[in-house]
């Protein structure tokens, strides 16, 4: 992705002052290519990896700029600037402005009509925006919003309320008041005379009427899934062109390798982690059989709090602090020699399914589970300061379930698209976001005819996944009977082999005893590796942060915050999981050293 900024000011010094300040801060990091587009009283400035696919261009109509993939539905033809120009024109009456595949951001700019902005089909590109009078900017960061003259970087509670409870922005809520992120399939239509609205882009299917498959067996809806994703991935990717591909151990690429084989691409696989990793194990078990050229890559510990300082400086805790490992932060150097695009799995294990297997299907359900990655909201009663807090926790949840309520009419769509909106789109959004500056991602479920197969296919088709792990099975036999990284001990295979059914004591032993290497201190789980909030890279973090605590002083209980959140010299203890329970410290964290150069 590209580090974007774009700005209509009608005052031609501030605007280039604004230009001309920001354009030597616009790059996260060394290496990148910074190029711009302007007419008029538009300027769009951006920085990027140079194989980066971005088209822009300007002429009498305006101005129009695409960075990324954006794909025609059920084509391979890719968007340019001058096309878009064409279908998106902010001042054609009942313009449909019609939506793409991909990840994507893209802007149209008319001098007499105003400007178009919006983003891949779930809003996982990105975008923010403030306007003041006849003056609009919008940026892939707010970051550099605040060195806007007219620009007050106000701190807004009730963004970090969203973000305490979920880990995640709620209602485009951020922490600057000014500051909105554009909601999910909308785009944002301005004019200087009217200003700025969201208008819904792209809902997914959203009723009862909408049942095409009802009718149809188990192995005929198998096929129509394999079709969709199938097409999906002919669409965005290419048998012509070198790809890298993001290989963990898990279900979500152990399918998509399969389907990629069986098209004849032949990616470089990237791992992350180390030997000894499980994730490493199985994933290079698929490396091998597919005879794949495969990377390892790990960030040390020692950078963790420099990715820190990324993810809050450039997302403002958008997505928590998870980046801060530099999972995918370090995309830019890994992939800095490799192939320009990434494909992987991000979101795929929500369309399949994932999010049927909380029960009994409701907003209480999927909201304890998205609840479960923020503090609670007995906890934060306690710890937000009343004063300045004041409603905003009640009314927060008010906002989420009226949100849920709008999402469909059927209550199993209402808990993936909660899921979708609420989590994936930020986690896994700012995970590509970071990624991009290395490679350009190729989100495959990013695809209009997937999404709608997916989220159509009857619930006892798709709950618990059911679907996915039997198009393994009976697509792809011999990655089933490979070892599965399921995020713990148990590696057993979809479909074990004779040998190893007949060898499960051997294995069951060896799951004992990577469980007992824990208690001295080496856990091959690598997720709970990396974000243990004890590790010394987190230490680093927490040691960094702890002369900030009198920035957030007026906004809580600080008894309480100290309690959640001791010094780094203080081991903290969870009750069973070590990523889940952190995970809302860690936002505290993150308002620590955010609190550094904004409040």
């Amino acid at each position: 992705m590209a580090n974007l900024i774009i700005i209509v000011d009608p005052d031609p010094e501030r605007r280039t002052n604004f230009i001309n300040k920001v354009k030597p801060l616009l790059p996260p990091f060394t290496g990148l290519v910074t190029n711009s587009c302007t007419t008029g009283n538009f300027a769009s400035i951006w920085a990027a990896n140079s194989q980066a696919p971005i088209s822009h261009c300007t002429n009498n109509n305006g101005a129009a700029v695409v960075w990324g993939h954006a794909i025609t539905h059920n084509s391979t033809e890719q968007i340019n600037a001058e096309s878009l120009q064409q279908k998106w024109q902010p001042g054609k009456i009942n313009n449909a402005f019609p939506t793409f595949d991909g990840f994507y951001a893209a802007v149209v700019y008319n001098p007499e009509h105003g400007l178009i902005v919006g983003a891949d089909l779930l809003g996982f590109f990105p975008l923010y925006y403030d306007t003041d009078e006849n003056v609009i900017l919008i940026g892939s960061s707010p970051e550099l919003f605040r060195y806007y003259p007219n620009f007050n970087p106000q701190f807004n509670p009730q963004g970090l309320v969203g973000l305490l409870l979920l880990r995640v922005l709620v209602n485009g809520e951020t922490l600057w008041s000014n500051a909105k992120r554009l909601g999910a399939g909308n785009i944002l239509q301005w004019q200087p005379e009217t200003g700025a609205k969201e208008l819904e882009h792209y809902r997914l299917p959203c009723s009862r009427e909408h049942t095409p498959y009802s009718h149809l067996s188990f192995a005929e809806h198998l096929d129509i899934l394999d079709e969709a994703i199938d097409q999906a991935i002919a669409r965005h990717t290419s048998t012509s062109k070198k790809h890298n591909f993001l290989l963990s151990g898990g279900l979500d690429s152990r399918m998509l390798a399969g389907f990629l084989h069986r098209q004849g691409i032949n990616p470089v696989a990237f791992t992350l982690g180390k030997q000894g990793d499980i994730e490493l194990e199985c994933a290079t078990a698929v490396a091998r059989h597919l005879n794949w050229e495969h990377q390892v890559v790990s960030t040390p510990m020692s950078q963790y709090p420099f990715y820190a300082n990324f993810v809050v400086n450039w997302e403002h805790l958008a997505g928590g602090l998870g980046g801060t490992t530099g999972m995918v932060s370090d995309a830019h150097f890994y992939l800095k020699n490799s192939p320009a695009t990434i494909i992987n799995g991000f979101a795929m294990n929500s369309i399949l399914g994932d999010c049927l297997r909380c029960y009994p299907i409701s907003f209480q359900s999927i909201f304890s589970e998205l609840n479960s990655k923020g503090l609670s909201q007995e906890v934060l009663s306690k710890l937000l300061n009343q004063d300045i807090f004041g409603d905003l926790l009640s009314d927060t949840l008010r906002i989420l379930k009226k949100n849920y309520e709008e999402y469909s009419d059927l209550e199993w769509q209402k808990v993936l698209y909660c899921r979708l909106y609420n989590n994936d789109r930020f986690v896994m959004g700012t995970s590509l976001w970071e990624s991009s500056f290395g490679a350009w991602p190729i989100l495959i479920v990013l695809d209009k005819k997937l999404l709608e197969t997916a989220v159509l296919l009857p619930t006892s088709t798709m709950n618990k996944r059911r679907a996915q792990k039997e198009l393994v099975c009976t697509r792809f036999p011999q990655l089933a009977q490979l070892p599965l990284d399921r995020n713990s001990w148990n590696t057993e295979p979809l479909k074990p082999s004779s040998i190893r059914q007949q060898l499960s004591i051997l294995f069951k032993a060896q799951q004992k005893w990577r469980r007992l290497q824990v208690e001295f201190g080496y856990d091959r789980r690598y997720y709970y590796r990396i974000a243990d909030i004890n590790n010394v890279g987190w230490q680093a973090v927490r040691r960094e942060v702890e002369p900030l605590r009198s920035k957030v002083e007026h906004l809580f209980n600080m008894d309480v915050f100290n309690e959640l959140l001791p010094p780094p010299d203080v081991k903290l203890k969870f009750k069973s999981d070590s990523i889940l329970e952190a995970s809302g410290i860690k936002v505290l964290l993150g308002l620590l050293l955010w609190s550094k150069n904004h409040l």
